[in-house]
């Protein structure tokens, strides 16, 4: 016990290990990019049968508010809403599954070196309902805090929203990583994550800027290059045939151009975030849990 507090890591040893874990383990950023994907395909889904099959404003006459009312089919209406709460279950539900298959890989990144898919599926099989669970409580602290700051903000001058908001976002940020890291349930997951933010303080304010900072510093080179992409496909519109407003034949010529650079500049924007950003959070996270629990 001694040696292991003697071997604290500072801040700076927990980024550092955590970046040459991220480098070593590239395919740390495959459940955010699942988690992508299947996020929107589902979304895609949703909005492509909504549209075809399930649309409760096909009828809907032009005429007076009743008459419009009356046209609308209610009963696809509350289908469509039913359909959409189950989506925003689901998305929450895999949410919590990849992120729960996330900290595991981070912690095998961190302590064997390595990682694979199939600790992504371990992992997340082991411990999704504990961290949704979790995040649900997270979630209710949260909105109640919400309502509070606005609440002081309607009759006191100042930004309590964004203060409460950022104060309880550090506060609770460790505690799915005690779900996974620590293999407990959700109470003892609650407790074990802020414990360890009330004893560490600091580190946790320096990890939060570290990690935002860096989201924020990936996210500025994408739209970068999302910029530079757009500057591409302006220089190879045919500019001389457009106007202000007229410009039907340009537009109609240039449709694939355009696609392809929106597909483009969403595929940069995502391959930052979700192979990059997010990736290199979860493991400085981790890391500095595994660390200050393993030293408390």
């Amino acid at each position: 016990m001694a040696s292991k507090m003697a071997e604290t890591k500072n801040i700076e040893e927990v980024i550092q290990e955590s970046l040459n874990a991220w480098r070593s383990n590239l395919i740390l950023g495959l459940p955010f990019f699942l988690n992508s994907i299947v996020s929107l395909f589902l979304i895609v889904a949703y909005v492509a049968f909504v549209y075809f099959y399930a649309n409760p404003f096909t009828h809907v006459v032009t005429g007076d508010f009743m008459s419009v009312v009356r046209s609308v089919e209610w009963l696809l209406l509350c289908l469509d809403l039913c359909l959409a709460l189950a989506l925003f279950v689901l998305m929450i539900v895999l949410s919590a599954f990849f992120l729960s298959g996330a900290i595991g890989m981070a912690k095998n990144a961190l302590k064997k070196g390595e990682t694979s898919v199939g600790d992504l599926f371990e992992y997340g099989r082991r411990h999704f309902i504990k961290v949704l669970l979790a995040n649900i409580v997270i979630l209710f602290f949260m909105m109640v805090a919400a309502a509070v700051a606005l609440f002081l903000q309607a009759f006191l001058n100042g930004q309590y929203i964004n203060i409460a908001m950022l104060a309880l976002g550090i506060f609770f940020a460790p505690v799915p990583y005690a779900i996974v890291l620590s293999n407990c349930g959700a109470r003892e997951g609650l407790k074990k994550g802020t414990d360890v933010i009330l004893k560490n303080k600091l580190d946790a304010i320096l990890i939060y800027v570290f990690v935002t900072t860096f989201t924020s510093l990936i996210t500025a080179i994408a739209m970068t290059v999302i910029g530079l992409i757009a500057a591409l496909l302006i220089a190879l519109l045919p500019i001389q045939d457009l106007t202000l407003l007229g410009i039907t034949s340009a537009v109609s010529a240039s449709v694939p151009i355009i696609i392809i650079g929106l597909v483009i500049a969403a595929i940069v924007y995502m391959a930052a975030l979700v192979l990059v950003a997010e990736p290199i959070g979860t493991v400085c996270w981790a890391n500095y849990y595994l660390s200050r629990r393993e030293n408390e």
